[in-house]
């Protein structure tokens, strides 16, 4: 029974092991984190370039960063009309990408909150990932 279970481990380490990097991503649960009491230009462009390696996009981190700065100018808390935070995404537009994920945003430790800097960077990358584009953004 024993060596059985050693045989069991030991083929999942490897079958673990061998998935790849985009499977792997989803079981970590410390993504993308940052002090949650204040964000700075720093902070919310080293959050941006994270997400974007995670969710790779269209153009890449730069664009991703380029978007941000014309939608935001990465303030977390920037609003015209309907659109909110560092990527201007309404709510109807955070609470749909927020659906898609949430086991995984709770699990990452994001809330559920557009107005936190981490919530809206990472669902607004989403959102661009699983679209393939920037063209939801004005700043696409």
């Amino acid at each position: 029974m024993r060596r059985a279970l050693v045989v069991l481990a030991t083929v999942m380490c490897v079958a673990l092991s061998a998935l790849p990097v985009q499977a792997q991503m989803w079981r970590d649960h410390r993504v993308c984190q940052l002090n949650h009491s204040g964000y700075s230009i720093r902070q919310v462009k080293a959050l941006i370039r994270c997400a974007s390696a995670r969710f790779p996009v269209q153009g890449g981190p730069s664009k991703a960063l380029a978007v941000a700065y014309c939608e935001s100018r990465y303030y977390p808390h920037a609003t015209l009309g309907i659109y909110h935070g560092v990527f201007a995404l309404s709510d109807e537009e955070f609470n749909r990408v927020w659906a898609q994920r949430r086991p995984l945003w709770h699990r990452w430790g994001v809330r559920d909150n557009i107005w936190d800097g981490q919530a809206n960077v990472l669902l607004g990358v989403h959102k661009a990932h699983t679209s393939g584009s920037w063209s939801s953004w004005s700043c696409g």
